[in-house]
């Protein structure tokens, strides 16, 4: 979670009051009576790592905030593999897609004409859609060049490339769609030749679920950004 931290630390714009609890019910103790938080940010590492009474406790209390559950990748099944999530699914966002996230949920609490807060009720095709109505558009430099040992996926790609114009070629590619998954001694071998094969490429790594230290392997391999495969936007 440092990444996420040190973002909100520098980009999100400091609130009055700024109080860091190292769980639920500190984080209780440290809330007055009378005063209750705008936006409240939960960093998850472990499917349990929040006890149900205190998630409850914790909810009943901040009813009118704005809260953003940032999982890691150990959480990625909650609420498919239980009864129902602990916590609500449209509080829950995945650290990889948090910032937009929170980003959004700042602007609603300091410009009312932004648009309507997304309801806790909200079904997992509402989360959906309101995280991905200001997705940007992903802008790439042509002509771009597909990997992935995936063949249906490179299917999606070249097919979703191609509808938004972009020219797809195998020869001196100025940008590189790379599918890392599996990851593993065969994709880091195949990214070594297209950066030696390509070496004035642009390369993008394509994963659906990107641990720190896939990451920080990815960009010493020469991958500029990472995308998650749920979230692409070309």
């Amino acid at each position: 979670m440092r990444a996420l931290v040190d973002w909100i630390g520098s980009e999100v714009l400091s609130p009055t009051i700024r109080l860091i609890a190292n769980d639920i019910s500190h984080a209780l103790m440290q809330c007055k009576a009378d005063r209750f938080p705008d936006l409240v940010i939960v960093l998850q590492g472990s499917p349990h790592e929040y006890p149900a009474v205190q998630i409850s406790q914790f909810l009943a209390f901040t009813p009118l905030s704005r809260i953003v559950v940032c999982y890691g990748a150990w959480c990625e099944s909650d609420g498919r593999n239980q009864s129902r999530p602990l916590w609500p699914n449209a509080l829950r966002v995945p650290v990889w897609a948090a910032t937009s996230r929170i980003g959004r949920e700042w602007k609603l609490i300091n410009d009312k004409s932004a648009g309507q807060p997304l309801p806790w009720s909200a079904s997992r095709e509402e989360v959906f859609a309101a995280d991905h109505i200001d997705q940007p558009i992903w802008q790439l430099t042509p002509p771009i060049l597909i990997d992935s040992p995936d063949p249906e996926y490179q299917r999606f790609l070249y097919q979703l490339s191609s509808s938004l114009g972009y020219q797809i070629t195998t020869q001196a590619p100025a940008t590189i769609l790379f599918d890392a998954d599996p990851w593993g001694p065969a994709r880091a071998n195949a990214l070594r030749a297209l950066q030696n094969q390509h070496p004035g490429a642009t390369i993008i790594g394509l994963t659906s679920l990107c641990h720190p230290d896939q990451a920080i392997e990815l960009r010493s391999l020469g991958v500029i950004q990472i995308k998650n495969k749920l979230g692409i936007a070309l």
